[in-house]
């Protein structure tokens, strides 16, 4: 999550980038969950600060939350060095503002398929369920003080690694009884919290700016789920690959056709993607140089130069075209260096990969739209 960190209040628990170093926040897949009987319906709003040293120096975070607990959440972000951020979660959608990005406004029409986005199901995670667990593990209370004139419960959470190197930093954390959001932990306290903020239209809607561009990212699409009418494009054909202009969804009425997106950086290897390469190499054998069905190459990102367009070595098919700012890959929720769309005859997707499946994932995916 670029500036963040999970635990028991997982976006408000910060992690200032230089300190975390090679401790990234495990990932995350579960979904929001339904009120618990602990938490508060009303609305809370609560502004924190946030400090740490760091080898760059002093870091600084202010951060502005306002919530109707569990499911509604507007999340405002000022770190020293970066721009605001800002997420909102409207109970169903997430909208996200991060002025880095190419396209600054992203929304995700299901969240829990980007556990490095926002984990809102963290957030006002009771002590003792799951969700609680996950985010600080082995839990042991230290008690209980009052901060800013509310009781709150203290927890040190233990250390955590996962074998890819991943996991958090053991850390203590003291979260308001009444609601169980974060009040303070290691890094950051709560400064000042509202009972009763004021609440209008705009507070949790998921629209962005009039006039802004958003990367929308889609519900995928899931074995075993009713097929949805596939998202049409016009895209430009790679220079250098075969053939020239534009390649349309419509060019392949009435066929099946597999898109096949990949991250034009995996014209270097897979050293971050592993699979990436053989999983590309196994769809051109299984198709016949994709023929059977038909095979759209989609590369994310540079075209690369005339002569060199950045296409992996073992992706052997004929139409390649290229999507600069990913909307097509996106339109189908993916956001993986490689991705995989199965699409019917009748113009439905029938399955969706957002990483590399294994032979036997794609042989099946293949010859269901054969």
């Amino acid at each position: 999550m670029r500036r963040l960190m999970t635990g028991a209040a997982a976006v408000v628990t910060l992690c200032m980038v230089p300190a975390c170093g090679s401790a990234p926040e495990p990932g995350s897949t579960h979904s929001p969950t339904a009120p618990s009987s602990t938490v508060s319906r009303a609305a809370i709003a609560v502004t924190y600060e946030g400090h740490d040293q760091t080898s760059d120096g002093p870091s600084d975070a202010h951060i502005d939350l306002v919530a109707v607990p569990p499911d509604h959440v507007r999340y405002a972000l000022k770190q020293t060095g970066y721009p605001q951020m800002l997420f909102v979660y409207d109970g169903t959608r997430l909208l996200v503002h991060d002025p880095e990005e190419s396209q600054p406004w992203s929304l995700y029409e299901k969240p829990e398929e980007h556990p490095d986005q926002f984990v809102v199901s963290d957030l006002f995670a009771a002590p003792g369920s799951a969700e609680f667990a996950k985010g600080c593990p082995s839990a042991k209370p230290l008690g209980h003080k009052r901060i800013l004139g509310r009781n709150a419960a203290g927890y040190h959470c233990a250390a955590h690694f996962l074998a890819d190197g991943s996991g958090t930093f053991a850390f203590t954390e003291w979260l308001d009884q009444k609601t169980n959001v974060l009040l303070e932990s290691d890094q950051i306290h709560a400064t000042s919290f509202d009972d009763h903020p004021d609440i209008n239209a705009a507070t949790f809607s998921t629209t962005a700016p009039a006039g802004a561009k958003v990367a929308v990212y889609a519900a995928r699409q899931h074995a075993g789920d009713p097929p949805k009418k596939a998202a049409a494009f016009d895209l430009n054909r790679v220079t250098g690959s075969s053939g020239t202009g534009t390649v349309s969804l419509s060019d392949y009425t009435d066929k099946p056709v597999v898109l096949a997106f990949f991250s034009s950086d995996l014209a270097f290897g897979d050293e971050d993607c592993a699979g990436c390469l053989d999983a590309l190499a196994a769809l051109t054998q299984l198709t016949h140089g994709g023929t059977n069905p038909a095979v759209l190459a989609v590369q994310d990102g540079e075209e690369g130069k005339p002569g060199y367009p950045l296409i992996p070595k073992g992706l052997h098919v004929d139409v390649v075209v290229n999507d600069p700012a990913s909307d097509v890959q996106h339109a189908y929720g993916l956001d993986g260096q490689v991705g995989f769309a199965f699409i019917g005859a009748d113009g439905t997707v029938h399955q969706v990969f957002n990483k590399a499946p294994t032979d036997q994932q794609l042989k099946d995916a293949v010859d269901a739209i054969r």
